[in-house]
């Protein structure tokens, strides 16, 4: 039996024409508006990982307490491992990822601090020593040796990650003042000021008030404080200091500290290309800019 299917008259397509849905993509800002959202969502991991990493840690625990560990690494060895290295590998692969085509020492800074993350994420730190009894955690089983620590011993395996750590942060502070620098080298007028908004977009407006109070200093401030958490980190490790007022560790306290100031210096940044400093939205969107900022210079 045969059967036949009938066609429809097909569309005849210049080649190099754009799908409708790219098109409209493109002239609506969405692929960049995708970019923007990316960098945010890679922000907000770095800065939600510790909170979730407690939380999940005092749910396995199970002992109606609140442990904060010895720093973040050590949650590798908790049950919240798998939140620990999820959130590292998705911010890992963003840095690495993000604007990847640009040949700009930026993006060798962003492709090294990505890289440094998935290291610190799949290369566990030592396994943290018994909990004294009495205290939240005390009896829990040790945890066991990874296959990799196995192959090449737990220490060797621990200053691989520990390096990976001191590599990721330096990138972290080259980010900031490399932003810096470019942020301040090609000053432009951020359209936030002669755009206008309609008013039901009121979060929007706040974000547009907030970038244009942000300048280049404020990324540089942000990388000297990522280097100042690095010196902080070498003192009390040259100074045998495991505990700080509070009961957290030095090395818990100068991760999470870097981990905000940098995912701050990223997030402004992305305010900035949201708000088309860099980044038009769409060629309607630019020219619209241009013509208000040309008319802005002039009055």
């Amino acid at each position: 039996m045969t059967v036949e299917i009938p066609t429809a008259s097909q569309e005849v397509v210049t080649p190099g024409k754009l799908a409708p849905d790219d098109r409209a993509a493109f002239e609506q800002g969405k692929s960049v508006r995708s970019l923007v959202i990316i960098r945010f969502v890679a922000g907000l991991v770095g800065v939600l990982l510790p909170l979730a990493l407690i939380g999940v840690d005092f749910v396995f625990l199970g002992q109606s307490c609140v442990r904060v560990r010895g720093s973040l690494s050590a949650y590798y060895h908790s049950g919240a491992r798998d939140i620990f290295v999820l959130g590292l590998g998705i911010v890992g692969f963003l840095l690495a990822a993000y604007k990847i085509t640009r040949a700009t020492l930026g993006n060798v800074f962003s492709l090294t601090a990505g890289l440094a993350i998935i290291g610190v994420a799949t290369l566990p730190t030592g396994r943290p020593g018994p909990v004294p009894a009495g205290e939240c955690g005390s009896g829990a089983a040790a945890a066991a040796l990874t296959p990799l620590q196995q192959r090449f011993g737990e220490d060797v395996v621990a200053n691989w990650h520990g390096w990976c750590a001191v590599i990721a942060f330096l990138a972290f502070a080259a980010i900031c003042f490399y932003t810096a620098f470019r942020d301040r080298k090609y000053p432009m007028l951020r359209p936030a000021q002669v755009r206008a908004r309609p008013r039901w977009r009121r979060l929007e407006g706040i974000f547009a008030a907030l970038d244009n109070r942000i300048g280049w200093q404020f990324h540089l401030v942000c990388g000297v404080l990522v280097l100042a958490a690095i010196g902080f980190f070498g003192i009390t490790a040259a100074a045998g200091i495991d505990e700080l007022p509070g009961g957290f560790g030095p090395t818990w306290v100068v991760e999470v500290a870097g981990v905000m100031i940098f995912s701050a210096s990223w997030f402004a940044k992305g305010l900035d290309d949201y708000f088309w400093r860099r980044e038009p939205l769409s060629p309607c969107v630019t020219r619209a800019v241009e013509e208000a900022v040309v008319a802005t210079a002039a009055r």
